[in-house]
């Protein structure tokens, strides 16, 4: 292969890809890595790690010369064979926890709680991502009901799999019940894991979130220790008494409880929210679409107005897409829950993480560079956040500080206004 000059190559991948067949080993994934460790999992040798880059994100890396190039870790790999698991959902439902506690403490509808707490009922395991009192969000195996609420919500930065597939090699291997939540690119990761190492997955049930793609955790650790120092109980996702299904970024600091809203107020979240600070995985993912990995697909339901004359007011709902017989016998079995059946093909058109992957921003070529030159500074990067209008931000305050029904009476008189 004729190799491209520094100014011509447009990054599309083909020659890592040629060098892969070459080396037949991971090293040469690069920027497609979704970080999901399955390689690390499948190396007999154990040879390869996790390394920070110089973004904060976390790529394998060979760290001596054990690799005897088997192969196992390409096998593993969700970035270069994302087909094997997608399946065609067979149904999607609108739907939300009967228990408001519930709801009030998850981002959505509540299922994923409905669900876990069956598993823990039953002395089974759950996995799923916990904010760590360092500011790194971690996946991690509990088993007990009291423990769930860690796991619950939104968290926009991506986790830790350190050693959670071990874990659940070894749960599987005991003959456990063992629920799995994750972004797409981690469930199809564990499941080319377990299949590599001969692991029986019956007892295995996956859950895939609709995923908006991972800031750099470092980003995130930086950013929450340089702007409010010591916190705890971070939401993404704290809602108001007005907007259940609000972007506010929420913590506990000195006792006291402090929101700060809009989005646009807080640094990090703006980068987030204008999709500048993703892994570069994310402009790319092949988990952007109809046909999921997960036995349940769960996340907002962007076409909540359809359902309103079925759900009481003001809940707050979501997508929950049955993809796999183990995911149908599962939901039709779950208690405590409002659903009704949903338009999932206009979900998947109005829902942008279901049909197609974040546009990339020209301004992400930088942005790292520039937050984290001579060390963390957000003034650097300041430059590459999105800007909020005026307009934008007096809809940002409406929306978090006036009820649903004010709102939808002020859209009808500025609509007759037009007119």
């Amino acid at each position: 292969m004729e190799l491209a000059s520094k100014d011509s190559c447009t990054d599309c991948g083909n020659c890592r890809l040629e060098q892969i067949s070459k080396l037949n080993n991971i090293s040469a994934v690069g920027k497609k890595c979704c970080g999901c460790t399955a390689c690390v999992n499948v190396c007999p040798q154990k040879v390869i790690y996790m390394v920070e880059n110089s973004e904060g994100f976390y790529y394998p890396k060979i760290v001596d010369k054990g690799c005897i190039e088997c192969g196992l870790c390409i096998k593993s790999c969700p970035a270069l064979n994302s087909g094997e698991f997608k399946n065609k959902t067979l149904v999607g439902y609108a739907a939300t926890s009967q228990d408001i506690t519930t709801s009030e403490n998850s981002s959505s509808g509540g299922i994923f709680a409905l669900i876990a707490r069956e598993f823990l009922r039953n002395n089974s395991w759950v996995i799923g991502a916990k904010m760590e009192s360092d500011y790194c969000l971690k996946h991690v195996a509990i088993n007990h009901i009291e423990e769930l609420e860690g796991l619950q919500g939104s968290k926009y930065v991506q986790s830790n799999m350190d050693g959670i597939i071990d874990k659940i090699s070894e749960l599987l291997s005991n003959g456990s019940q063992v629920l799995f939540s994750g972004t797409p690119c981690q469930v199809s990761g564990l499941k080319k894991a377990m299949k590599i190492k001969g692991i029986d997955v019956k007892n295995l049930v996956t859950i895939d979130i609709v995923c908006h793609g991972v800031p750099s955790p470092k980003f995130f650790r930086e950013h929450v220790k340089f702007k409010y120092g010591k916190v705890s109980n971070i939401k993404f996702r704290h809602r108001t008494k007005h907007e259940l299904n609000g972007y506010a970024l929420g913590f506990q600091k000195s006792g006291n409880y402090k929101i700060i809203q809009p989005t646009n107020r807080d640094f990090y979240y703006a980068c987030f929210s204008s999709q500048v600070s993703l892994r570069e995985s994310c402009y790319n993912c092949a988990y952007t679409t109809a046909n999921r990995v997960g036995d349940i697909t769960l996340g907002d339901l962007s076409t909540h107005r359809l359902y309103d004359s079925y759900f009481k007011k003001d809940r707050a709902l979501s997508i929950v897409g049955v993809n796999t017989e183990r995911g149908k016998h599962l939901f039709g079995n779950l208690k405590n829950v409002d659903f009704i059946k949903a338009d999932y093909l206009k979900e998947c058109s109005v829902n942008a993480q279901m049909n197609h992957p974040t546009a990339r921003p020209d301004e992400r070529d930088n942005f790292y560079i520039a937050l984290f030159q001579n060390g963390y500074s957000e003034k650097n990067a300041d430059e590459y956040k999105y800007r909020y209008s005026f307009k934008e931000n007096v809809k940002n305050w409406i929306t978090l500080n006036t009820t649903p029904s004010f709102r939808n009476k002020l859209k009808k008189l500025l609509k007759s206004n037009e007119n």
